[in-house]
C-alpha cells in the first residue's frame, strides 16, 4: 500500500506571485519552488505558483 499525498491549492484571480512571496517571507523554511507565467511571459503575470511552507507544498 502506498502512502497517500495531499496537495493543497489556493486560488487567486490575480496577484498569486505576490501572495506566495508574502507567505514565504513569514517563515524561515519557506520558499517559492516554481512560477509559470501566462504565455511564458513574466510581463503577463503568473499563472501558477508553487511554494512550500514548513514542508507542506502549495
Amino acid at each position: 500500500m502506498s502512502k497517500a499525498e495531499v496537495s493543497l491549492r489556493l486560488w487567486f484571480d490575480t496577484a498569486a506571485l505576490e501572495a506566495a512571496t508574502l507567505y514565504t517571507s513569514l517563515f524561515d523554511d519557506a520558499r517559492i519552488t516554481e512560477v509559470f507565467y501566462r504565455g511564458g511571459d513574466p510581463a503577463q503575470g503568473a499563472f501558477t505558483v508553487s511554494f512550500t511552507l514548513m514542508v507542506q507544498r502549495f
